[in-house]
């Protein structure tokens, strides 16, 4: 915002005299996906040839409706957690970050360790968590992403089954439990990166993502190891009141919370498609901007989304502002812009 009020003449730096008025209350907003193509070319359909990316795409979106944050997951590929990245997909990776810069975009891009394909000494798949050799692949990796310009970097842990808490025998013999593996894995590679680079932003998703008040024990002792990694490590939750939120950073050693909302994906979860039309979001409460970080939606949009584009503009303007979202006045607003239902109203 700040260069676009800027001026360049003969050499001098001016800068225009304004007000802001609207003011966004979430600093961070926006989405997470984990292909590229959605970036460049919109979302999937399916046809009967196979999969094509059209229409609006994601970039168009970003820029339209002031999101600002890219959860990118996984980035299509478990083959390379602790493997090198190809030069290939080094080359996407870049052409991506580059379009989020010129697009006033922060990027958080990272790794989910136990999702690495299985190859000869992991037969299992996953990592080792007490490896050095598999602590040394994952930060060489996310400092890979540093050097292509990303200052913000995670670890996920989301939805590891139970029964892979600690697969191999060198980890079940080190460690009592899957907290303590993760609160030693997170902070050997957390330690080895600010050791290289202080200026980065780090987050984790683990393993009790979810809940707070009704967190089970074993989840609530998982976080209670969890708890003692350092202060500024972010923690990813998916709730979405505030009062959970509080208690979900008390759980986790007092840090700062960022919220993933799975509204659409858990409202929809029977449906294959979504209906043309659907609900405003409402993935969050009218305060929760004051007690979490950052806030980003993951879109459904397999195989085909909603038509009106009411999930991505009621988010959106609930990110701007969640203490003045109204569902009902946003919804109207959405079918307004589409171009499929503009015709359409609310009674």
């Amino acid at each position: 915002t700040f260069l676009q009020m800027t001026e360049d003449k003969n050499g001098a730096l001016y800068v225009h005299s304004a007000t802001i008025i609207d003011r966004p209350e979430y600093l961070l907003r926006g989405a997470a996906f984990s292909n590229f193509d959605r970036w460049f070319n919109g979302p999937p359909r399916k046809t009967e040839s196979g999969w094509i990316y059209e229409g609006w795409s994601y970039r168009d979106r970003f820029k339209m409706l002031k999101l600002n944050f890219v959860w990118l997951s996984s980035f299509g590929s478990y083959d390379y957690t602790v493997k090198p990245y190809p030069d290939a997909l080094i080359r996407r990776l870049t052409k991506f970050l580059a379009e989020c810069k010129d697009n006033f975009v922060t990027p958080s891009l990272g790794l989910r360790p136990y999702r690495q394909t299985p190859y000869p000494g992991r037969e299992l798949g996953g990592v080792v968590y007490s490896s050095e050799d598999d602590i040394k692949g994952i930060v060489q990796n996310l400092l890979t992403l540093y050097d292509l310009g990303v200052r913000d970097l995670h670890l996920q842990f989301d939805d590891l089954p139970k029964e892979r808490f600690l697969e191999y025998a060198q980890d079940k013999e080190r460690f009592p439990n899957i907290g303590e593996a993760h609160r030693y894995f997170i902070n050997e590679v957390y330690r080895r990166i600010k050791q290289a680079h202080d200026d980065v932003t780090f987050r984790v998703i683990t393993v009790a993502y979810n809940g707070a008040n009704d967190m089970s024990t074993e989840r609530k002792e998982y976080s209670a190891a969890l708890a003692k990694l350092p202060a500024e490590i972010e923690f990813i939750w998916t709730g979405s009141d505030s009062n959970n939120a509080d208690y979900y950073s008390i759980l986790n050693g007092g840090r700062n919370v960022m919220i993933w909302s799975n509204y659409y994906p858990v409202l929809y979860q029977s449906f294959d498609a979504l209906p043309d039309l659907v609900f405003p979001y409402r993935g969050g409460d009218y305060t929760l901007h004051e007690h979490t970080s950052g806030h980003f939606f993951l879109a459904k949009d397999l195989p085909n989304e909603d038509k009106a584009h009411v999930s991505w503009y009621t988010a959106s303007e609930y990110l701007w502002r969640p203490s003045a979202y109204k569902p009902i006045i946003a919804t109207e607003k959405a079918l307004a812009k589409s171009n499929n239902f503009s015709e359409y109203s609310i009674p």
